[in-house]
């Protein structure tokens, strides 16, 4: 499932995710960690910097979401490097909110990283060795070129559908062909990334397309990352279905394919000026 670094980089443990930490209130029995070396005597005067130089909007926004103060507690980076629990709580609650997903989403589903850029490349590094190949539909995002395979080893697949409409059910055809296409050349395809909405064309995938390109990689036995860094940037139209935005997680695929092989995108960049990125992967974490 995972490519062979992927699975070595998998035996790296690290503290993550819902631990019994001490609380002197609220857990005064929890676990005390001696695992990390953090500057705690400088916890008090970078509040002050930031209660200074932070609007209080975004510390309001912060407390809802955390559903309690912003504060020491926030400056650690003791539970991991893919984002506290707080901060995986709250863009969960996030999520169910806006992308409706069909499940509702746990915090250990999600894993934070340095943008939606790191987290393609992330992707491509665990799901693919070096050589291997991941499918994309033209027109597509430039940078993807670079953003997956200038550092991995990876080599991308190209896929033109010509008449057919890329945002069609019927375009699951043409990748069908590409796939074959490219076996044939000895490529490896291990997975096929799509953006949703679409960047450059702006289009979203209706839901049909959805399970016909979920079937496609459940068939291949290959990875379906949807990219939906633009998921909050458009504006719901009951008479055009291609401007009405549904997300992958939004999709029932306990009949379609091994959710381990789903992973969704999403950034805040766009639709708020803030660079915060994760990766959803129901029931199992890459």
């Amino acid at each position: 499932m995972l490519s062979t670094r992927g699975k070595e980089w998998m035996r790296v443990s690290y503290l993550h995710g819902k631990e019994d930490l001490y609380h002197e209130k609220d857990n005064p029995n929890g676990i005390v960690w001696f695992t990390n070396a953090e500057n705690w005597f400088m916890r008090d005067d970078m509040m002050d910097f930031i209660s200074s130089h932070v609007r209080e909007p975004l510390l309001e926004l912060l407390i809802v979401y955390t559903k309690s103060q912003f504060g020491k507690h926030c400056c650690t980076y003791g539970e991991g490097y893919t984002g506290t629990l707080r901060l995986r709580t709250a863009m969960a609650n996030h999520l169910n909110i806006h992308f409706r997903p069909v499940q509702a989403i746990d915090p250990e589903d999600v894993t934070f990283s340095a943008g939606v850029t790191d987290l393609n490349e992330a992707c491509s590094l665990v799901t693919c060795n070096p050589g291997d190949a991941i499918m994309l539909g033209r027109p597509v995002y430039g940078p993807f070129g670079k953003d997956l395979a200038l550092r991995t080893g990876v080599k991308l697949e190209w896929v033109d559908v010509g008449d057919t409409d890329q945002f069609s059910p019927a375009c699951a055809a043409a990748y069908e062909a590409e796939f074959e296409k490219a076996k044939a050349r000895g490529s490896n395809i291990k997975a096929l990334i799509i953006t949703n909405p679409h960047n450059p064309l702006g289009q979203c995938y209706p839901r049909e397309t959805l399970l016909a390109l979920l079937r496609f990689c459940a068939a291949k036995k290959i990875h379906l990352i949807s990219d939906e860094i633009y998921a909050l940037s458009v504006y719901d139209r009951n008479d055009r279905p291609s401007e009405k935005f549904t997300s992958v997680l939004s999709i029932d695929i306990s009949d379609v394919i091994d959710p381990r092989y789903v992973h969704v995108l999403y950034g805040m960049s766009k639709a708020s000026p803030q660079s915060l990125s994760l990766c959803i992967t129901p029931a199992l974490t890459l």
